[in-house]
């Protein structure tokens, strides 16, 4: 059997650069606009497995978001993620 050989990897340098820049608007609307069409997409799959719209609101956001324990809940299982982005940046 042969080696595989990985010394194509070596030949060249990939270098990333910013090739345009975007203002501050666009880009609120894309993350904005892509939170929107993630959480369409979440809602479509729920409501065609028989979810009630009114419980996945009162999940989604009042139970999430307005509700001690649930804001306490998203920081204690968002903080590995933070740190994880903040390593590898």
């Amino acid at each position: 059997m042969q080696a595989l050989s990985l010394s194509f990897l070596h030949s060249r340098r990939l270098t990333i650069e910013v090739r345009q820049k975007i203002h501050l608007v666009p880009r609120v609307a894309i993350v904005v606009g892509a939170v929107l069409i993630g959480l369409g997409i979440c809602i479509a799959i729920l409501v065609s497995r028989d979810v009630d719209v009114a419980s996945i609101y009162d999940e989604f956001i009042v139970f999430t978001f307005l509700n001690a324990q649930g804001v306490s809940t998203v920081v204690v299982h968002s903080t590995p993620l933070v740190l994880v982005g903040l390593a590898a940046a």
